[in-house]
């Protein structure tokens, strides 16, 4: 997406549309990787965000209406690694876990999914859990709080709502869910690190340029 953004946008396009690592194992969503929250996320950008061939929209288009016809998160498969050592494996289609950061990317993108391809039963679930999710913010905050390290995955997943969502209530929940986490964490935020308390941090979240939350384009 850099090698894009740069200019070089004939390889990029190649290499976005190039099979996904594990397409073997999703056959279900013709090759396209809809498992991972984290790969979730970036699938989202790069259907909306970029130029990509016909063809290949196309595909990924077939692939989230496959994915949202019901709830995939009622939809049973075999025990798929996220990573060669993971032990927090799923037998669901998309996701199963549940931290704060990985449920936002989850749901944003199942939401964003269901919504492109018309699956309306879905995307009307994953409307009121963005929802609620949202609301739970200004009521009482959230589990990973002021956390240095998961702050960007859940503004991009965020973002991704903001920036897609076709429905004006849920663009809002989009804004209002980026409102709240840009005011807390800029509290916290200086100059590439994160000052004082923070919930799930894996060491040097305070020293410059050294906090996960710097990286926030990722």
């Amino acid at each position: 997406m850099i090698d894009f953004l740069k200019g070089n946008e004939r390889e990029a396009i190649a290499f976005l549309e190039s099979e996904d690592k594990l397409s073997g194992l999703h056959s279900h969503t013709l090759g396209i990787d809809f498992y991972s929250a984290f790969s979730l996320k970036n699938q989202i950008r790069k259907y909306f965000g970029f130029d990509l061939t016909p063809a290949y929209k196309s595909r990924m288009r077939q692939g989230m209406r496959l994915a949202t016809e019901s709830d995939p998160m009622l939809r049973y498969f075999p025990l798929r690694k996220f990573w060669e050592k993971s032990t927090d494996n799923c037998n669901t289609l998309v996701d199963c876990r549940n931290t704060d950061n990985l449920k936002v990317m989850r749901d944003v993108s199942v939401y964003l999914m269901a919504e492109e391809s018309g699956n309306e039963f879905t995307r009307q679930i994953y409307k009121n859990n963005i929802y609620q999710k949202v609301r739970s913010l200004y009521q009482t905050g959230k589990g990973e709080w002021d956390s240095e390290s998961y702050l960007g995955h859940e503004l991009t997943g965020y973002l991704n709502l903001y920036d897609y969502a076709k429905d004006p209530e849920v663009k809002q929940m989009g804004k209002a869910a980026l409102d709240w986490m840009t005011i807390t964490g800029a509290v916290k935020y200086w100059r590439g690190g994160f000052g004082g308390p923070s919930k799930r941090d894996y060491g040097g979240g305070n020293c410059t340029w050294c906090s996960s939350c710097s990286d926030l384009q990722y």
